[in-house]
């Protein structure tokens, strides 16, 4: 993927990740992806787009077994926990 502007409509974001509008409208409104208004309109920095994209996924302690598990980032698929 190659990010060439500093802001990106949620058009543009859901053209360069492949996925629905709504789905990046969603992710907007968990605070998955964190967003700026400008000129009445709603955009994505860049750099707030990269951090997203690069936390993709933390380990953490399942609450019900105490395995280790991996929690994948909300912008890289709906299934939240996967065994490690």
């Amino acid at each position: 993927m190659r990010l060439e502007h500093e802001y990106y409509s949620v058009k543009e974001v859901a053209l360069l990740l492949r996925v629905a509008e709504s789905t990046v409208w969603r992710w907007v409104a968990n605070g998955d992806l964190p967003v700026v208004r400008i000129g009445g309109t709603t955009r994505v920095s860049r750099d707030a787009l990269r951090t997203v994209l690069k936390t993709e996924t933390t380990c953490v302690t399942c609450p019900n077994c105490g395995r280790a598990i991996t929690r994948r980032s909300p912008l890289l698929g709906q299934s939240a926990f996967r065994r490690r």
